[in-house]
């Protein structure tokens, strides 16, 4: 499988991973926070729910993006998708700095470090212009005869 061109299987384990670990942290920032004295345990699950939902949307709503970017080839989809890739890493970097706990921080760079690998995918989707995703071959050095 040549992933270093399809960005539907990329943005799909971008779904799979970010939409998991989301899951994870907001249910330990539950867990968390219902055994902590004086909190409002029921705000606090229902909050992590929507962050979970809205998450779950969102990498959702990528990875049907990257799959018809990459369906099309089109330069269009590829800069959108390069868009919402970029306000992945946005969310991911304001995350990693903020972060809660050292789980939150791993699911930060994860998510971060494959929002990257999708944006670089999505640029060279963009660069090839409606055709085929290439690597440009090294020229060749020729032998001197000596």
């Amino acid at each position: 499988m040549k992933i270093r061109y399809q960005t539907g299987i990329v943005t799909l384990v971008q779904f799979v991973i970010g939409a998991t670990f989301g899951f994870a942290n907001n249910v330990y920032s539950s867990v968390a926070g219902c055994t902590g004295h004086g909190s409002d345990c029921v705000s606090n699950t229902l909050a992590s729910l929507a962050l979970i939902i809205l998450t779950a949307i969102w990498f959702a709503f990528v990875a049907a993006l990257g799959y018809i970017a990459q369906d099309r080839r089109s330069r269009r989809l590829a800069r959108f998708l390069m868009l919402a890739e970029s306000t992945t890493v946005v969310v991911a970097l304001i995350d990693a700095k903020n972060y809660q706990n050292i789980l939150s921080l791993i699911i930060s760079l994860i998510d971060l470090s494959l929002a990257l690998w999708v944006l670089l995918l999505a640029y060279r989707l963009s660069k090839a212009n409606g055709g085929r995703v290439i690597i440009t071959p090294r020229k060749r050095q020729r032998r001197h005869p000596t």
